[in-house]
């Protein structure tokens, strides 16, 4: 599985779990979040897969000669919210809500990613789940915007 697949898997799953708040998730960095296209309201929240760094090493799972070979990624979704709520305290909480249901998703459902083909698992492991939460900003128009990182590894088996 390339870099590439790794990322629209990753985007994919989390957005078929139809995460409660979480409008969208794209597969990579876009040039600009349009926040019209996905969600509307005083909360939207968008993320991006980051893929980054890669380690790849050769292991005999399938014998002395079977070529397979573990890689593992570090994936960050890196989400970004954005609320019009006048209580910064409560749009706080509803970006907390929407990051732990990001969380309780990879923990619940995020082994395989939806592709059990080439996808050992995710989130599991050494590297485990990581959030790094940003400090709330002031946006023009009185728009609160908060930004999390959620880190986690993937874990692929490919034979070449």
């Amino acid at each position: 599985m390339s870099r590439k697949l790794v990322r629209h898997a990753a985007a994919d799953w989390f957005n078929a779990a139809q995460i409660p708040g979480l409008d969208y998730v794209y597969p990579g960095k876009p040039r600009e979040i349009n926040w019209a296209n996905y969600g509307s309201g005083t909360n939207l929240c968008q993320a991006w897969v980051f893929i980054a760094p890669r380690r790849e090493h050769r292991i005999a799972y399938g014998g002395d000669n079977s070529g397979e070979k573990e890689i593992n990624s570090l994936a960050r979704l890196v989400v970004t919210f954005r609320s019009t709520n006048s209580d910064w305290l409560e749009a706080q909480d509803d970006m907390d809500d929407i990051t732990e249901s990001i969380v309780e998703q990879l923990r619940a459902g995020g082994r395989k990613l939806g592709r059990p083909d080439v996808v050992l698992s995710a989130g599991e492991f050494e590297a485990g789940i990581e959030q790094d939460d940003d400090e709330p900003v002031a946006l023009a128009g009185g728009i609160m915007q908060a930004v999390c990182v959620i880190a986690f590894e993937i874990t692929e088996i490919i034979n070449s």
